[in-house]
């Protein structure tokens, strides 16, 4: 494609204008390879957020509810979301990447007292730990209080776990996903 062009000193000059990537015969290639780069980019995240990131439980801190070489699906969290008590969540405590369950929430103060959880006062039920299970003797006693955008987390196999009474309570953002559980889980991520 040649253009003439005009110099500052009235003559013409000839000049050759290469096609623009993005310009009129480029521009289909250009808005294709535009086009599949955001489906990709919109899949991902439409797959990370709303179905979840497949992921394999790798440790008995959760046992009987999630247990070792399970497989599950961790929607990630925004900031905005709300996380309630009982929500079983991914969290980067002080050690690694773990999944624990939320047992208080901002505000909350939790004690625990001869085998037992108190929460703001009252004995938690909590049917997600089998009844002969008491909360570790090594934590007795401890109280926890919750502040502002602090969370308690505990496992649900007490005796095998490292959770807040060990080293406190867990900043909202430290806190990455929401696990649900999935029967398949495609491509594989592994939590220990």
């Amino acid at each position: 494609m040649k253009a003439e062009a005009v110099n500052a000193g009235g003559g013409s000059a000839i000049s050759h204008a290469r096609p623009c990537f993005w310009g009129s015969r480029g521009g289909r290639l250009g808005r294709c390879c535009l086009s599949v780069a955001s489906a990709l980019i919109a899949g991902w995240f439409c797959g990370r957020h709303l179905i979840g990131a497949p992921t394999i439980i790798r440790g008995p801190s959760m046992s009987p509810t999630l247990v070792s070489e399970q497989c599950v699906r961790v929607r990630a969290l925004f900031r905005w979301q709300r996380i309630d008590r009982g929500d079983i969540v991914t969290l980067r405590d002080p050690t690694s990447v773990a999944i624990k369950r939320v047992i208080g929430i901002p505000g909350d103060t939790l004690r625990l007292w001869m085998g037992y959880v108190y929460l703001n006062g009252i004995r938690l039920e909590e049917s997600y730990v089998p009844t002969d299970v008491l909360t570790a003797a090594a934590s007795a006693g401890a109280v926890l209080a919750a502040g502002p955008d602090e969370y308690i987390v505990m496992g649900d196999n007490r005796w095998e776990s490292q959770d807040s009474p060990d080293y406190g309570p867990i900043r909202r953002s430290c806190i990455r996903g929401r696990v649900r559980n999935s029967n398949s889980c495609g491509f594989l991520i592994n939590h220990e």
